[in-house]
């Protein structure tokens, strides 16, 4: 059944569902004519669906860039975003407890640049810098920046190998580097530093 009338000149015409013309040529009639009269045409299941559509798009943008993000299953997720498990995440740790992106055990996040940073014993975070480096009242021993050395008491022996390694030995005690740079341990009164036994 045809739904809507068109009155063009002095003649009546009907638009029928689907968008076809009953008696009439649609060459005869003109563009804007034409137009408006197929968009009479439009049903209220499509209305519907048109609605829903623009609904869901807006719910999605109230969602907030941090779920949009989230979803996007091709990039990795940064500290403080929602996560389900670790591999989402871009340090690879979802925290069990928040459910977000979070640091390792172990390892501190440095506010200057958003990464995970895992110290060596006895060395702190420096927030501005994002290097490890020995607290106050401790003394460097090795490459402490490349992770390879440590920081030892004042009254501790530092020992380095020929990596640049750092060890410390306790008071007391002495280091065991032998002649090929290697670090074979500490050393107790009278007993002496063998290049391979070590400390005997």
């Amino acid at each position: 059944m045809c739904g809507h009338r068109v009155f063009w000149s002095s003649c009546t015409y009907r638009i029928c569902e689907g968008g076809s013309t009953e008696g009439i040529d649609m060459a005869d009639l003109s563009f804007d004519t034409a137009t408006t009269a197929l968009a009479l045409t439009i049903s209220r299941r499509q209305a519907v669906r048109a609605f829903a559509a623009l609904t869901g798009a807006a719910v999605l943008s109230s969602i907030g860039i941090e779920e949009a993000v989230a979803a996007d299953p091709g990039r990795c997720r940064k500290l403080g975003v929602i996560c389900r498990r670790d591999s989402e995440c871009c340090n690879n740790f979802c925290d069990p407890t928040s459910r977000r992106c979070a640091c390792p055990p172990g390892s501190t996040e440095c506010k200057q640049s958003g990464q995970c940073v895992s110290c060596p014993r006895g060395t702190v975070l420096n927030q501005r810098t994002c290097q490890c480096e020995c607290a106050p009242g401790s003394q460097v021993c090795g490459d402490v920046a490349s992770g390879l050395g440590t920081c030892c008491q004042s009254d501790e022996s530092c020992c380095v190998n020929v990596a640049n390694q750092g060890f410390c030995c306790p008071p007391g005690t002495s280091c065991c580097v032998n002649r090929f740079g290697s670090f074979l341990g500490c050393c107790g009164q009278g007993q002496t530093c063998d290049d391979f036994q070590g400390c005997i």
